[in-house]
């Protein structure tokens, strides 16, 4: 419902910053991916995953928004949902000095994405999608610490370099109750309505429109 896209949008803000014009030669068009690289030709590599830290809530209290019936169709309700939780970004490689290059590279498209046009498309990939409101939290960087390990993914007694960063996010998602898909964000909208719960007028039953307000896609 929410984590897979999350992880996918947040794997396609690193594509689309670690492209064919990113600035440091060796890095462009690195493999970027959701899953820990178990091929050769996949190094050096990032690998990206996230994990809750907070339980998922409702956003606001007794808030629920609805669809505008079209052709006659009944209301629909649906519901605004928040999460919270840690992006983990892991620089795999072959060699502590390459694994060491990609990380501080990564760590330079978080730390100066309002100052560079060309690292700033991580963050603005993550702000302009349409499905899920995500606040990254790109003022504090937690590094974690350094592994190496003897062995790789296909079979031979190599060394395996990791390093990895969290980032804290917040962020929202409206799903589809019927399908379980997320709403595209822009088809959302809550407009102040004057009429109250319970007057005759009202075109939407009390118990979906809250306190004066609807919504609809």
């Amino acid at each position: 419902m929410y984590i897979a896209p999350l992880k996918t949008l947040l794997v396609e803000a690193l594509q689309a910053t670690f492209d064919s014009v990113y600035p440091v030669t060796k890095f462009r068009n690195a493999n970027i991916s959701l899953e820990y690289p178990i091929d050769v030709q996949d190094y050096p590599s990032l690998w990206v995953d996230y994990d809750d830290t907070q339980p998922l809530l409702r956003a606001g209290i007794a808030h629920q928004e609805t669809r505008s019936p079209l052709d006659g169709a009944t209301v629909a309700p649906f519901t605004r949902w928040r999460f919270q939780g840690y992006v983990s970004v892991t620089a795999v490689a072959m060699t502590s000095l390459e694994r060491d290059e990609l990380f501080d590279e990564v760590v330079r498209v978080v730390a100066f994405g309002n100052e560079d046009t060309i690292v700033g498309r991580f963050k603005s990939r993550i702000a302009n999608n349409d499905l899920i409101a995500a606040n990254l939290q790109t003022d504090k960087i937690d590094v974690r610490g350094s592994a190496a390990s003897p062995g790789t993914p296909w079979g031979t007694d190599e060394m395996m370099y990791e390093r990895s960063l969290n980032l804290e996010i917040i962020g929202e998602f409206v799903p589809d109750p019927s399908t379980g898909v997320l709403i595209p964000l822009s088809r959302i909208k809550v407009i102040p309505d004057e009429y109250l719960p319970g007057d005759s007028g009202n075109p939407f039953p009390p118990d979906v429109i809250g306190d004066g307000f609807t919504g609809w896609h």
